[in-house]
């Protein structure tokens, strides 16, 4: 028994009929996705910038990796650091349940 477009019957993918997934995609597709990785990767390299600039602020800013710069600071800096992190993490939680309306920010994203 034939399955197929021409043949009236299912697909294996009900969704795209013809040879596949990949198949049923036309070129505007895949220059979106394209489009979506280039703007992912530099998103990325821009967050990761910011977590640097963040490092050197909050720990020093000196020629140290992180794990050296932050034993070398005293124990209340480390506090206050977290304190401060998790000041900000509680705000956007309450930004978000404002703003869409969800108990928990998993469902807000």
């Amino acid at each position: 028994m034939e399955s197929g477009p021409d043949s009236g019957h299912a697909t294996a993918q009900p969704n795209v009929p013809g040879r596949g997934i990949v198949a049923g995609y036309g070129w505007r597709f895949w220059l979106i996705v394209a489009a979506l990785g280039f703007v992912t990767g530099i998103g990325s390299g821009a967050l990761l910038k910011l977590l640097n600039l963040l490092e050197h602020a909050l720990w020093g800013g000196s020629h140290l990796t992180l794990v050296r710069a932050i034993e070398q600071t005293s124990a209340l800096h480390r506090v206050l650091v977290l304190l401060a992190g998790g000041l900000l993490a509680g705000l956007g939680a309450l930004l978000l349940r404002r703003i869409k309306g969800g108990a928990e920010v998993s469902e807000a994203l």
